[in-house]
């Protein structure tokens, strides 16, 4: 037997007392540790992080990273036990996604960055709609994710796929009481293109405005599309009645007493939108 080994036997023989109290004191604290300590099945190892989604109507995705996107990443960029602040611009949508060290509580870090875009609202552009605080974690990853595609020899095809996934079945889950959201990703989304002719637009004498105008009182119902032409891209936003392609191009145009036709100076087809991410189910393509 070793020396320390024998200091420690005879340690214990010395204090009989003493090792038995501490033994009732770890047998204590087990015993208040296995109903004190919280214990989850699924625990949330990732770090606290906060996502803030901003819409701003009409704007293009530079403008959107430009006045709304860094603003706010500044602002988060600033706050305690920050970890790392990102952001994704897209045409009309801006998320902010700031990332905290461990320890910092969920809660916490969702109150600070509702305290730091209260700071950025008067830098942010006025049109924008209130920003929405969305809290990240496992519990927020899908329990059930359902693929979707069409059938072998089926009239169905991905953009029809998509528009069934997003009109029909995400209504029939959200109405189920223990669905507290449903998220449809993949496939195509059908978007209404309408190409302007800035040379018919000239020969004409007609603003590129009151194009739009006639189109946004008009057109209130028609998949979210762009009004594109050689300077700018405008995006169209609907809540209409025009359901077709013809009915748009017919669309009459007025302007100084004179009426003009959409089709005369403009292409309108329906088309998909560009995709930047997809979803395969068995190695095909699919929805989610």
């Amino acid at each position: 037997m070793t020396e320390e080994k024998k200091d420690f036997v005879g340690f214990v023989f010395k204090n009989p007392y003493l090792v038995v109290v501490l033994s009732l004191l770890a047998l204590v604290m087990g015993y208040y540790g296995s109903y004190a300590i919280k214990t989850d099945l699924f625990p949330d190892v990732n770090r606290p992080t906060i996502a803030v989604l901003v819409v701003e109507p009409g704007a293009s995705a530079k403008d959107v990273a430009e006045y709304v996107a860094r603003p706010i990443e500044r602002q988060c960029n600033a706050l305690s036990n920050i970890r790392k602040v990102s952001s994704v611009s897209k045409d009309e949508i801006a998320v902010v996604t700031a990332e905290f060290q461990y320890g910092k509580d969920i809660q916490s870090a969702a109150t600070d960055v509702m305290i730091a875009l209260q700071k950025t609202q008067s830098m942010l552009p006025p049109d924008i709609l209130p920003p929405q605080v969305f809290k990240i974690g496992d519990f927020t990853r899908p329990v059930l994710t359902l693929a979707v595609l069409p059938a072998k020899g089926s009239q169905y095809d991905l953009a029809l796929a998509r528009q069934m996934a997003d009109n029909d079945l995400k209504d029939a889950l959200l109405a189920i009481p223990e669905v507290s959201d449903a998220e449809v990703f993949g496939g195509y989304v059908r978007e209404l293109s309408i190409q302007v002719d800035p040379v018919r637009l000239a020969k004409l004498r007609l603003p590129l405005q009151a194009l739009i105008h006639a189109i946004q009182a008009n057109n209130l119902d028609i998949p979210e599309g762009f009004l594109l032409n050689s300077q700018s891209q405008v995006i169209l936003k609907t809540k209409g009645e025009l359901r077709h392609i013809q009915q748009l191009a017919d669309l009459p145009i007025a302007y100084k007493g004179r009426v003009i036709h959409l089709r005369d100076v403009a292409e309108v087809k329906n088309t998909v939108a560009d995709r930047f991410s997809a979803f395969h189910w068995n190695g095909k393509p699919a929805i989610a």
